[in-house]
């Protein structure tokens, strides 16, 4: 990947569904900027907000518990948004809502 990304803020989100939502915040920068006079201007702020069901979020839960593992759900979805935000990237198609003024990719997880 020619970019680094950077986890800069969490913050849990309050929702009027039943469901469990985090917003996650990253810089991003091509990595032939890193440490150039252009690092602090070519750096991106994108801020991905994933969502759970309460519903799949608790058999997520159930199902750990029975294979004795914790279920973390904030890591969960903190993987799913850098997976996400890593294949924009790679796509290509990311960096182009940044640059319409939209900084703010929405995703939700869903039963299916």
């Amino acid at each position: 990947m020619k970019y680094i990304i950077e986890l800069t803020d969490i913050k849990r989100l309050e929702t009027e569904r039943n469901a469990t939502e985090f917003r996650f915040s990253f810089n991003i920068l091509n990595k032939k900027y890193y440490n150039k006079p252009e690092h602090k201007t070519k750096t991106k702020c994108v801020r991905i907000k994933v969502g759970i069901s309460d519903t799949l979020k608790t058999m997520w839960i159930r199902k750990g518990e029975n294979n004795d593992e914790k279920v973390n759900i904030p890591i969960v979805l903190y993987e799913y948004a850098f997976r996400h935000l890593s294949q924009k990237l790679e796509e290509g198609t990311l960096l182009r809502f940044v640059k319409k003024g939209l900084p703010v990719v929405f995703e939700r997880i869903d039963e299916r």
